[in-house]
């Protein structure tokens, strides 16, 4: 059986919203699969969608067992690894590798193998802990985040997900709109924040850009949303989002190597942190957008071919390639 750990957090983050994608597509190939709670928080919600739960710090394991974790909570996994349970560490993001980890323990002290979430996460435990990783990405709602058929005219959205770094996306509009101050164009700022899914889709299909202000990041999703609806990205990779995210013309590049893709530019990105580079790039994407410039639709094209390459049926061909996954007896 696959046992796979729900942390104990209130809201549903969006690392969960991932692990409940394993867990359908493991159910989908007939992989028995159960989730672990700590405590019944989210139990009826994990039941209503048809899974098997365990509740409590005392549940029992097998060595027929894989047992899968998210990065940030090392301390599940005693019980699972004195069973003889396969341990897995699904590292959703870089940052978490090592914060949950006491002091006096290693990842080389522990018999646990390691899934990435994104080639950048890949090199980065590569890198760090010697330990070579299969990588299983996310996806997105292909039928939900789609380009609309037309935008708004005579005026600019531009959207923003303040959850993260919201000082940072401040600062960005302030040197934006100082250096704009005689622009004759309207601009309107959309937060999206606590928006449902359907709701995020209907303010990106109205967005012209989205500012990616999320550092750090495994592999964030809301800019790969906003791709697939049409939008110019501009903003921060989160080194994560570099799995993605390709320079459309000569500005930041990071010194990890990209992984070959079937897309070239899609956004303007900067080092993270960086506002100035950023509020530049916001003033360029206008200025695309304004003119209908032929790099406009060169970025676009390849925005929607990058959001398409994040579906359901590449995570699924990820996951059956994965012989960490497999059936422990046929191992």
């Amino acid at each position: 059986m696959i046992k796979i750990f729900f942390p104990p957090i209130k809201n549903i983050t969006g690392g969960m919203q991932v692990l409940l994608q394993l867990a359908e597509q493991f159910q989908a190939s007939n992989k028995n699969t159960a989730f672990y709670l700590w405590e019944d928080g989210h139990e009826t919600m994990l039941k209503s969608k048809g899974f098997g739960v365990m509740v409590g710090k005392n549940i029992h394991f097998t060595p027929e067992d894989i047992f899968l974790v998210p990065e940030g909570w090392p301390n599940v996994l005693p019980m699972a690894l004195n069973s003889g349970a396969r341990c897995v560490v699904y590292c959703q993001n870089w940052a978490y590798l090592f914060s949950g980890l006491p002091e006096d323990v290693s990842w080389s002290d522990l018999p646990v193998d390691f899934i990435a979430v994104s080639d950048p996460v890949r090199i980065f435990i590569k890198e760090s802990l010697g330990k070579n990783t299969p990588v299983i990405r996310p996806y997105i709602d292909q039928s939900l985040f789609v380009p609309p058929e037309n935008r708004p005219e005579n005026i600019i959205n531009i959207s923003y997900m303040p959850r993260k770094n919201r000082a940072l996306y401040k600062q960005i509009r302030r040197v934006f709109e100082a250096r704009n101050t005689g622009l004759d164009l309207k601009i309107n700022w959309i937060s999206i924040e606590g928006c449902k899914q359907q709701e995020v889709a209907e303010h990106l299909k109205a967005s012209h850009i989205f500012i990616a202000t999320g550092f750090p990041e495994g592999n964030p999703l809301p800019p790969l949303e906003a791709m697939a609806c049409g939008c110019v990205v501009i903003g921060f990779a989160g080194f994560g989002g570099w799995d993605y995210m390709r320079q459309t013309d000569n500005g930041y590049i990071p010194e990890i190597p990209l992984r070959t893709t079937p897309w070239q530019g899609n956004g303007l990105f900067c080092a993270d942190g960086d506002v100035l580079n950023a509020a530049l790039s916001l003033e360029k994407a206008v200025q695309l957008i304004v003119n209908k410039s032929e790099e406009l639709s060169t970025v676009l094209k390849n925005s929607i071919l990058t959001a398409k390459n994040f579906s359901r049926e590449n995570q699924a061909r990820e996951i059956a390639e994965c012989e960490l996954l497999m059936d422990v007896k046929s191992r």
